[in-house]
C-alpha cells in the first residue's frame, strides 16, 4: 500500500482514520517531530495531517454528523408566552 493513495483512501482502507488520529496524537504529544514523519510512519497523507491538525478539515464521519438537521433550530426553540 502506497502512502500516495489520494482520495480513494478514506474509502478504501478501513483503518485510515485510525492512524491519522494516532499520527496527530503522535505529534502532539512529542513521539514524532513533525507532521511530516508522523505521516510517513502511519503511511498517511502529510497534507490530510496538516489540514487536520490545523482544523481545516475534519473526518467524513465527523462532517456527516456536522450536516445532519436532528438538532432542533432555534427558531423552533424559542420559549413563547401562552
Amino acid at each position: 500500500m502506497g502512502c500516495h493513495q489520494g482520495k480513494l483512501a478514506a474509502s478504501t482502507d478501513t483503518e485510515y482514520e485510525s492512524r491519522i488520529q494516532a499520527a496527530l496524537a503522535d505529534v502532539a504529544n512529542g513521539t514524532h517531530k513533525n507532521i511530516t514523519r508522523a505521516a510517513k510512519a502511519y503511511k498517511v497523507a502529510r497534507q490530510t495531517l496538516k489540514d487536520r491538525s490545523s482544523g481545516l478539515h475534519m473526518s467524513v464521519k465527523d462532517y456527516s454528523t456536522s450536516r445532519q438537521i436532528l438538532n432542533p433550530h432555534p427558531y423552533f426553540t424559542q420559549q413563547y408566552p401562552p
